[in-house]
């Protein structure tokens, strides 16, 4: 074989790696602009929501001095409900993600109603509520950023 050859045979080798790392580099640029895209999207339809509304809504779950659940749920549930329709995007977009949110803030909700109509005499119990309130609370925020980081 001659030098040619081998340079020919070469040329082509390296051409077709050159190509393929092209294609590879055009796939990952889509991917990332896709990401960058959805960030955006989670940025305009959960900042607030994250960093002020729900935080807020949340602080005020309290029971009034008669053991009851006080109005104050009905702030959280209307902020939840708020989110879900700012959020419908996802409805299209990512309909099992939709749905699964969905369905926690509808058993969070639930659950707030079915208390108010509860008196609850001990305060132990009364904390213990709180607190479950505020795990289910949790459990929607690390569900949604758990969705956008993937």
């Amino acid at each position: 074989m001659e030098t040619s050859d081998i340079i020919a045979i070469l040329a082509l080798i390296v051409s077709v790696v050159a190509a393929l790392l092209s294609g590879f580099a055009i796939y990952i640029q889509k991917k990332l602009n896709s990401t960058n895209l959805q960030a955006v999207y989670y940025e305009q339809i959960f900042k607030d929501f994250f960093l002020e509304r729900i935080p807020e809504a949340a602080s005020r779950l309290e029971f009034d001095e008669t053991g009851r659940l006080s109005n104050s749920y009905k702030e959280l549930n209307r902020v939840f409900l708020d989110m879900m329709e700012k959020c419908k995007y996802f409805a299209y977009a990512n309909h099992d993600f939709y749905i699964s949110l969905k369905e926690m803030i509808q058993d969070l909700e639930d659950k707030l109603i079915k208390e108010s109509g509860i008196v609850e005499p001990e305060e132990a119990d009364r904390i213990k509520f709180i607190y479950l309130a505020h795990e289910d609370v949790q459990n929607i925020i690390k569900v949604i950023n758990k969705h956008y980081m993937n």
